[in-house]
Parts: C-alpha cells; structure tokens; sequence
C-alpha cells in the first residue's frame, strides 16, 4: 500500500497539475489586474491564481477554470499524503528516517499553504478591483459635477 502513494502517485501528481492549470488557461474568459478588456489568459499579464477565482478579471464567469485550476490545487495537496509515507521506505536508517519525515511535514504544510495564499490572494484581489471600479464612479460623478456648475 504505501509503494502505491509513494511511488505510482507521486509520479503522477505533476503531470495532473500541468494537465489542469493548462485546461484551465485555455477556458479562462479574460482580463487581467492592468486591463479587464484582455481576451482569454496571459502567461506574462496574468497570475496563476487569477484562474482559482470563480469571477475573472473581465468580470465574467471563470466557473470552468475555476473548477480545473482548483481541482489540481486539490491534487497537489493530496500529494502530502503520499509523502506520508515516504518515511516507511527508510525504517531501517534513521537519520534519513528522520529527515524523510522532516520533508514529509514541510511538503505538506508548503501544499497547504500554497492552496491557502492562492485562495487569499483571490479573494483580496477581486476586493481591491471592486474597491477600484467604485473610486472610477466616483471620479466621473465628481468632473460631471464640476463640468455642470
């Protein structure tokens, strides 16, 4: 069993990663922090975690990508699991018993965190750009008023 998350899984995880990020970039809708109107998702204009959010920066929905992008953030985590079990493979030795277990723990709080940030950055993102739109309006409303008077 633990030759099975050691080994098959993990070779794997990589590859499913890059299959979903890659799936989808292709889906994304568009936009970006510096231009909303961009058509589809930029490798040099947009950040990775633009695909996790369920509104892209077009203010379209990014339910596809969303649900691909997040699904391999899911996948990747799940690959602790797997370094869970790495420690087994060198009961016999200790030291590298020990520091297999050290890699397992900062593996798996890094894949942790990494899910966390992304899901933060999102949500701070799309709160500083509906924060942005708003001081737009208010700009326009404040030089209509002035052109009137």
């Amino acid at each position: 069993m633990y030759k099975f998350w050691t080994v098959k899984i993990i070779r794997f995880i990589p590859l499913i990663f890059i299959f979903g990020v890659v799936i989808a970039m292709v889906f994304y809708p568009g936009g970006n922090i510096h231009n909303p109107e961009q058509i589809g998702y930029s490798f040099t204009n947009n950040f990775l975690s633009d695909l996790g959010g369920i509104k892209a920066r077009s203010g379209d929905s990014n339910i596809i990508s969303f649900l691909f992008f997040n699904a391999s953030m899911l996948v990747f985590a799940l690959g602790g699991v797997g370094f869970l079990f790495v420690p087994r493979l060198f009961k016999t030795d200790k030291v590298n018993y020990i520091l297999a277990l050290i890699g397992f723990a900062f593996f798996f709080f890094g894949a942790l965190f990494f899910g966390f940030i992304n899901s933060q950055l999102i949500i701070i993102y799309q709160k500083q750009n509906e924060t942005h739109k708003e001081l737009k309006e208010m700009r326009k409303e404040l030089e209509q008023l002035k052109k009137s008077k």
